[in-house]
């Protein structure tokens, strides 16, 4: 071995000629080990049709080769045979470039067990450079001018390091990775994974161009929290549920490529694919609800909340007709933000103001409960602009009214942003207030956060885009039982800590208090804020605010301020009370104190007045105003009404269902009905027919009902809504209209662009642009009648098995687009 350069110290040896080009492993009792080696002067590089090549040596047909196997623990050498004659061309040979130094092996077991261990590579390379200077490596040795090895970590190296962690954990990184995925899920692979097949629902490999790669996943944790979290609950779209400690869970991962010759990832993402994927989800939980304690049940969530987008809120209804949909009121609100940033750009005083007011205007429109109050706050701003003088500005914000009122403010589709939709979503769950309903997806993007940013950067190499394998098998293997571990271990600590609390004295009430969710005092306290005192001397100067006046009894001063934002042809511009006791005891009703507490620029204002009354010897007593938080809970705890009524024992022991019902039943037929109608509650074309009403019927036979019969009829939640599919509808028509609106310009304008051709336009000219045109022709041939969107049954579909028949061989790549990077939107949708 020594002889031909084939022992460990002649393979350290820069000047060793000879290349491994395999090695296989045995699986014996004694683990063996097969490797081929053969010389560098006999590679052709040109065989692989490779213009450079990247080889020490030049190639001049040497035939010297071994093969040598041997004992893996003990490297005791069980045989050698080959050529090992080099020709004379080699023996003569120069080197023609650097022969590749390697790392030293102690250098990368050091640097794969921070990887291991979460660090990235910035640390790797920290952590190199320490042990290097301190000369702590193992092996190091004594004069490292004679080293055959690198010992310092550079970033070149990233790649071998990381392909070396990947495979450290299961990945064959030589292998392709739709094949690896293959191998995994194929019982009758050597390769077959248990565990990760038993995560993974649904499989689809992609094995012809018209074909999409399909993975979803839910491990075992992750189906008993569906069934805990979301059964008859409220779910975000991707699979996120929230707990009893109001985080985000994740519960299923859809992932899926996008179709041949898409040049966009977002152009594959549909209702087809996301309604397909939703619906093996619901039928995975369905066949393993016996294992959770649902044995017979179909799982359904009672609400969904989405973003704007039409293709998540069309494949909800596909798969569960009856479900109650919400819009994120993040991204509504963002959708309108960005649609009137795009009509009001600069930042003229004007625009400035127009835009306040547009803010204040969307405030109102989302809390609103009634369909003509929206409408009736969307008329009164309009007739206010239209008194202002003529103004680009003015014209645009008239738009843009017109947008949140011809495309928002439909009938349906108000339901699902309001505080009416919300309203239902919370009777339907059984909450007592709209609080215990979800009002955005930021749970959800929270999470996606936190597994970007933590938990996957760990295993990408400088943000590169990781295989799809690997992404698998780490998310089943690594990450979801580490997020399930610790939400394990975090609630058996607080438990823990909570019982040694409840020995102390008055343990019990701080366990409780501290459970409870915290509440925005309802009294003033006053803390140093410039920026709120600089807009309360503002309304002072402006005169927004007027002189005080007695209450009835004698207690405090009332204050009348306007709006900042109020105008001289309002008729009636909004308006807010401020009440300050002598006790200490201040509030406003404006939405700045409601929502954040403290103390807001109308109640300073007001404090400037009483200041600027005492400075004209007016004869007012000083008002101690709580200065902090803990004075507001003193002094709210000793001015506090009594607390509201609780529910009593036999409405807390009712299944959640059952209240849902009354509660639905109580709102919907109450005379703050949704459209503020006078239609009858029995008219089958009324809009509140979207949630059952069965359960509390006013009938006088209701005695004669038979209980059971009553009780089922309210579990069974909504009966088919039309009112989600009529939302869609309206959703749908609204964004196509608003966008033809948009493009007729453009239209108009390309017309007059061909008014410039020389007389008429060639057959290839118009050949070329009716191509060009197709998609519109597909839109025009698109809105001809057509069948229903959501078919009254399930399409039948074809159940995709693990170990598909088709041959790994012909397997595709799972995605047929390059990385892309995202961009951020600014859609007004």
């Amino acid at each position: 071995m020594a002889q031909h350069g084939l022992d460990l110290d002649a393979h350290e040896n820069l000047s060793n000629r000879w290349s491994q080009q395999w090695s296989s492993n045995s699986s014996k009792s004694e683990p063996t080990r097969r490797v081929l080696y053969h010389c560098e002067c006999g590679y052709d590089h040109t065989w692989n049709e490779s213009k450079a090549r990247h080889t020490p040596l030049p190639f001049t047909g040497c035939l010297a080769h071994a093969e040598v196997t041997y004992v893996v623990l003990s490297q005791k050498n069980l045989r050698i045979r080959g050529y090992f004659q080099h020709n004379q061309g080699c023996k003569d040979a120069l080197f023609t470039c650097i022969p590749p130094i390697p790392v030293h092996p102690s250098v990368f077991a050091v640097a794969l067990a921070q990887l291991r261990d979460g660090a990235t590579f910035t640390n790797v390379k920290n952590k190199n450079r320490e042990l290097l200077s301190a000369r702590n490596y193992h092996g190091f040795p004594a004069d490292i001018r004679n080293s055959p090895y690198r010992w310092l970590i550079e970033t070149r190296d990233s790649r071998s390091l990381f392909r070396q962690h990947n495979r450290l954990n299961g990945v064959k990184i030589t292998e392709k990775p739709q094949i690896n995925i293959d191998e995994w899920l194929d019982p009758s692979s050597p390769e077959y994974n248990p565990i990760i097949a038993d995560a993974i629902f649904h499989y689809s490999a992609r094995a012809s161009k018209g074909e999409r790669f399909e993975s979803c996943i839910a491990t075992d944790e992750m189906r008993e929290t569906a069934w805990k979290y979301g059964h008859e609950n409220q779910i975000i779209l991707d699979g996120t549920f929230r707990d009893e400690n109001r985080k985000g869970i994740p519960v299923a991962f859809l992932l899926f490529s996008a179709p041949t010759g898409n040049k966009q990832s977002s152009a594959g993402y549909n209702t087809a694919i996301l309604t397909k994927l939703l619906r093996a989800w619901k039928d995975s939980l369905t066949r393993c609800a016996h294992l959770y304690g649902f044995e017979g049940i179909v799982f359904s969530p009672f609400s969904a909340i989405t973003d704007t987008d039409l293709k998540e809120r069309g494949a909800l209804i596909a798969v569960w007709i009856t479900i109650w949909l919400l819009i994120c009121r993040f991204h509504l609100r963002q959708s309108w933000k960005n649609y009137h940033n795009k009509l009001l750009k600069g930042k003229g005083q004007l625009k400035l103001d127009l835009k306040h007011r547009l803010k204040r205007l969307e405030d109102s429109l989302v809390e609103t409960e009634t369909i003509a109050e929206a409408r009736g706050i969307l008329t009164a701003e309009m007739k206010t602009l239209l008194l202002l003088p003529d103004s680009k500005p003015v014209r645009k914000t008239l738009k843009h009214i017109k947008y949140l009122s011809e495309y928002w403010t439909t009938d349906n589709l108000w339901q699902s942003w309001s505080n009416y939709g919300r309203k239902v979503a919370a009777a339907l769950l059984g909450c007592c207030h709209m609080d215990g309903v979800i009002p955005t997806t930021n749970h959800l993007e929270s999470f996606n956060g936190v597994l970007k940013r933590k938990h996957l950067r760990q295993w990408q190499n400088g943000g590169r885009r990781l295989r799809v394998d690997v992404l698998i098998r780490i998310l089943i293997i690594h990450i979801l039982p580490s997020i399930f571990k610790e939400r394990r271990l975090l609630r058996e600590q607080s438990l823990r800590l909570a019982a040694q609390i409840r020995r102390l004295p008055g343990g019990e009430s701080l366990v409780r208090s501290h459970a409870s969710k915290p509440t925005t005092p309802r009294i003033a306290y006053l803390l140093g804020n410039d920026a709120r005192q600089q807009r309360a001397t503002d309304l002072v100067n402006l005169r927004q605010i007027g002189m005080p006046t007695f209450l009835l009894d004698g207690s405090g001063l009332s204050f009348t301020c306007y709006s900042s934002e109020a105008l001289e042809v309002e008729s009636q511009p909004l308006q807010y009370t401020i009440t300050i006791l002598f006790t200490g005891v201040a509030t406003c009703n404006c939405t700045d104190f409601r929502k954040h507490g403290g103390a807001c620029k109308h109640l300073r204002a007001a404090l400037i007045i009483l200041d600027h009354l005492r400075s004209q010897k007016f004869q007012i007593p000083a008002i101690p105003i709580p200065q902090s938080l803990a004075d507001t809970h003193t002094l709210e705890t000793q001015t506090s009404p009594p607390l509201e009524p609780t529910a009593s024992p036999e409405e807390t022991l009712q299944l959640p269902t059952v209240r849902a019902a009354a509660v639905v039943t109580d709102l919907l037929g109450s005379n703050e009905s949704c459209h503020d109608t006078e239609e009858k509650a029995d008219e089958s074309d009324s809009d509140n027919e979207s949630v059952d009403t069965d359960a509390s019927s006013d009938s006088d036979d209701s005695d004669d009902d038979d209980p059971d019969d009553a009780q089922e009829t309210a579990l069974q939640g909504p009966q088919s809504p039309p009112q989600n599919q009529r939302a869609l509808g309206e959703q749908a028509l609204a964004r196509a209209l608003f966008e033809l609106e948009e493009m007729d310009q453009k239209f108009r304008d390309l017309t007059e662009y061909l008014k410039h051709n020389p007389g008429p336009l060639s057959d290839s000219s118009t050949e070329l642009l009716a191509r060009r045109a197709e998609p519109v022709a597909a839109f025009m041939t698109e809105i001809t009648p057509s069948p229903p969107l959501f078919p009254s049954s399930a399409p039948p579909r074809t159940q995709v098995a693990n170990g598909s028949n088709k041959r790994k061989a012909h397997l595709l790549p799972p995605s047929p687009e390059k990385a892309s990077k995202r961009h951020q939107s600014f859609a007004p949708h």
